[in-house]
């Protein structure tokens, strides 16, 4: 996936009139990028455009306009693009109340290193945790980190083709994971980028609300992407579909009253 340059980022000007739009359209992206795993860990998997909102959040804070200023920026956040064969997400630990927070958060110490993305019948990749700087100290761990999984060739070629993908945590502190079931379409261009791989379906095998995982090259999938059953496929996979299309009405409607 391509990085950012100072000719992809709004004037300060520019992005004062449009943030409301922008933020409305990064907020909505995000859905289809983000998994809770357990009760208080969230993932969101970067690129370009949640990437780009960071950069012009900071710049418009911090009222930079000057280009060694944005090239400063550019520098700290490009790493967050994933390269085309990896995972990049941001890691955040949840708990409302602060006092169970910094209880929870002496507790999990070394979490960020027991994240882990699972292609079906295949080894475990483990995250690498926060290659900028240390988050941890000696006595708790952050309640923010950024993990980047790296994928083999085996792995990439598996996913395209509809594989399962599990994700989890193992820190003994707190053991989740969820699962994205195996997936089977007629491979199609996705319509949000012309660097989709192929074989690649939006909508779960059986229905699990509020993930769509993003393919190895970082570009999301979206809601309503066409999906079909293989041609000469059973009755029982009809079936199923028809299945998939309630399930994604219903997901529609609940997502456009919340």
């Amino acid at each position: 996936m391509k990085k950012l340059a100072e000719s992809d980022l709004l004037s300060l000007e520019r992005y004062s009139r449009e943030r409301n739009d922008f933020r409305a359209r990064v907020i909505a992206h995000k859905r289809n990028r983000q998994v809770n795993v357990g009760p208080n860990t969230m993932w969101l998997f970067e690129d370009r455009l949640t990437v780009q909102y960071q950069v012009q959040e900071m710049l418009r804070t911090e009222r930079i306009f000057e280009a060694e200023g944005i090239a400063d920026e550019l520098g700290a956040y490009n790493p967050l693009i994933p390269d085309g064969a990896n995972w990049k997400a941001t890691f955040l630990i949840e708990y409302p109340d602060a006092e169970e927070r910094r209880v929870q958060l002496e507790r999990l110490k070394g979490v960020e290193d027991r994240c882990w993305v699972q292609v079906a019948g295949l080894a475990r990749v483990y995250a690498i945790a926060d290659e900028d700087l240390e988050r941890e100290n000696e006595v708790k761990t952050s309640a923010v980190h950024f993990l980047r999984f790296e994928l083999d060739t085996g792995m990439v070629g598996k996913l395209k083709g509809g594989a399962a993908l599990s994700i989890g945590i193992d820190h003994p502190n707190y053991q989740h994971r969820c699962r994205r079931p195996p997936r089977t379409c007629v491979p199609r261009w996705c319509p949000t980028s012309t660097s989709q791989p192929r074989g690649w379906a939006a909508i779960p095998a059986r229905p699990c609300p509020g993930w769509s995982f993003p393919c190895p090259t970082g570009s999301p999938h979206t809601r309503g992407w066409r999906c079909r059953p293989q041609p000469g496929s059973s009755r029982t996979a009809r079936l199923r579909f028809r299945q998939l299309r309630r399930w994604r009405s219903t997901a529609a409607r609940q997502s456009a009253s919340a």
